[in-house]
């Protein structure tokens, strides 16, 4: 996905591979991820822990594409 702001990421549990424009990090829980804006991000959880992160938006507009997953969850 790409956003039109700066992003960032806080890994707080699990694990995975973050790509951004291409160059794939592993990341793990403890780690921190900035991501420029209208970058291309891609994300792929490994190992069988939850994956959870905190994410900050350095600009409104991006965050409300959650409120869809959430109002389709029922929440």
């Amino acid at each position: 996905h790409r956003d039109a702001t700066e992003e960032y990421l806080y890994f707080v549990a699990g694990q995975g591979n973050l790509s951004i424009d291409g160059k794939t990090t592993a990341v793990k829980a403890g780690f921190g991820v900035f991501m420029p804006a209208n970058a291309e991000v891609t994300f792929e959880a490994t190992g069988t822990e939850t994956i959870r992160a905190v994410q900050f938006f350095a600009g409104q507009g991006p965050e409300t594409k959650y409120l869809n997953w959430a109002l389709a969850e029922g929440t």
